[in-house]
């Protein structure tokens, strides 16, 4: 739980019901937009889909949050392209031969 949905909460705890309902709906709308927007998935995005956790209802989130780990597992994959199609050649007196691990994922990458 992070410092922010503590504060969250005690402000939603100051109004009604059908008010709070409204609150919570506005929240998690303006969360998934900053949740999914163009920007990396970074640990504070993934605190905020666990502070919404613990507020919206598990169902409403489950899409959301397949869509936040999509978008991480795709910036992931295209840092490693980069990484991949970057020519290195030059700086081979700095940067030795990859490691084992590296030409693994490169070469699961081309197979799928």
């Amino acid at each position: 739980m992070s410092v922010y949905l503590k504060k969250i909460k005690r402000i939603i705890s100051n109004f009604n019901k059908e008010e709070q309902s409204e609150l919570i709906k506005y929240y998690f709308e303006s969360a998934k937009r900053l949740l999914l927007d163009d920007k990396l998935v970074s640990r504070s995005k993934i605190h905020l889909l666990k502070d919404l956790k613990e507020i919206q209802n598990e169902n409403d989130l489950n899409d959301l949050e397949n869509d936040l780990m999509s978008h991480k597992v795709l910036q992931t994959r295209a840092l490693i392209l980069d990484l991949i199609t970057k020519d290195y050649s030059k700086d081979t007196e700095c940067i030795y031969k990859p490691e084992k691990w590296i030409k693994e994922i490169v070469k699961d990458i081309e197979e799928t």
